[in-house]
């Protein structure tokens, strides 16, 4: 081998370990992301739809709110999510009185917002020793939501304006101002949960919100639902004053974090990667325009242009490396509404398109097989003539060789005669 050759194999030994980690690295936190999904539907019964929304929020790094009743679970299923995800290392080993990792802790900023809330119960109480000291009025930002890489706002909407007038900053812009200064603060996601779907007089922050999540009350045909979240409480009950659950059941406070901030880091480095095709933004931009169109719904250009994360945040957990018709259904169905009686008239028009898609697909699936079959006969025929011409070619060796094994014996034959004949003279 040349000089150059080995230089090249040594090279690539290690782009294919790379290579190889990496695809490691992605399984591992692909299954991390289906055991989370796996445990949230234990906990949050009848909720499956609305968890595969929060995950997408998570991976985005996009906010969401649900929208429901009381009681139906909303703050239940984001404190699950958060612990599991690793969200809130703070609390878990606080709680748990376990020694934290050598590492800034992920935390999670929780309160209840009403119409008296005011701005500093988001950005911090004021900094009473900096305003004697400095004279400087500044706000005391640590375990704020400008300390928190999530946020969750319960009855986020009701706010008062001045409030929502911070939230906005930190929404969109992830900033807070703390006195004279404008601070970048490293918040991920918020989630928000409000009983009443929000006023036409706060579509500004509502917009702010990519992902609308209905939330209702379990189904009242569903028996088997019901019985499941029955039992869970009493399992959680027994948990609670006994110190053990049955059949080895861990109460939702309990749950051990099953991801953390560096592999949602690379979960978000892949989803950036995952490529759009321009067939798939015709798609979108036709979408667009049935909304319009068809059901008076129109959306501003950021709820559709962030929209595109989620399509490609579905088409990663498919371990899949570019969008397809099947992630508009998953990405955009809860994307595409704002207020809570345009959701059924995009759900329905996004069922049209699925349907449209599925039946393009059998079409494209059934010329893709007929072509194969066809080319099956023809390599088939093919084939058969190859053999047809061997076997020929082999019937005439065979036929050369008789006549020359024939003329052999009748040459050897006619020797012997000869030899014979001499001997009886």
């Amino acid at each position: 081998m040349t000089t150059v050759g080995k230089k090249q194999k040594q090279q690539s030994k290690p782009l294919t370990k790379a290579v190889t980690d990496d695809a490691r690295r992605n399984a591992d936190v692909l299954q991390r992301l289906q055991k989370i999904e796996k445990t949230m539907h234990t906990y949050c019964i009848g909720q499956e739809e609305i968890v595969e929304q929060v995950l997408l929020a998570y991976l985005t790094g996009q906010h969401l709110v649900l929208i429901g009743p009381p009681g139906c679970n909303k703050t239940r299923l984001i404190d699950t999510f958060i612990r599991l995800v690793g969200a809130d290392e703070r609390s878990y080993y606080r709680d748990t009185k376990q020694t934290p990792p050598a590492r800034t802790l992920s935390y999670t900023f929780k309160t209840n917002l009403n119409k008296f809330s005011p701005p500093e119960e988001l950005i911090g109480p004021p900094d009473v020793k900096a305003l004697i000291e400095n004279g400087k009025w500044s706000h005391a930002l640590e375990n704020s939501v400008a300390d928190a890489d999530f946020a969750f706002f319960d009855e986020v909407f009701s706010a008062n304006g001045a409030t929502l007038t911070s939230l906005v900053r930190i929404l969109n812009e992830r900033q807070v101002h703390n006195g004279t200064e404008r601070i970048n603060i490293r918040l991920r996601s918020v989630f928000g949960a409000t009983n009443n779907p929000p006023l036409p007089t706060i579509d500004h922050i509502n917009d702010r919100f990519l992902f609308h999540v209905a939330v209702s009350y379990l189904n009242t045909n569903d028996q088997g639902a019901f019985m499941r979240l029955c039992k869970n409480y009493v399992r959680e009950q027994r948990a609670k004053f006994n110190g053990t659950a049955p059949e080895s059941f861990v109460p939702p406070e309990k749950l051990q974090p099953v991801m953390d901030m560096r592999m949602l880091d690379y979960a978000q480095n892949k989803i950036a990667h995952v490529v759009i095709p321009v067939r798939m933004l015709d798609t979108i931009y036709a979408l667009r325009n049935d909304l319009a169109s068809s059901k008076s719904i129109i959306l501003s250009e950021r709820r559709w242009v962030v929209g595109l994360k989620a399509l490609q945040a579905s088409a990663w957990l498919r371990n899949a490396t570019e969008v397809e018709p099947c992630d508009i259904w998953t990405g955009l169905r809860d994307v595409l509404w704002a207020r809570l009686q345009d959701r059924e008239a995009v759900r329905v028009l996004l069922a049209e398109y699925k349907s449209q898609t599925s039946t393009s697909n059998d079409a494209d699936a059934r010329q893709e097989a007929q072509r194969v079959y066809e080319d099956a006969l023809r390599d088939t025929g093919d084939r058969q003539r190859d053999i047809d011409r061997r076997l020929d070619a082999t019937a005439t060796l065979v036929e050369i060789n008789e006549k020359v094994i024939e003329q052999t014996l009748r040459i050897e034959i006619e020797r012997w005669m000869n030899a014979i004949e001499a001997i009886s003279l």
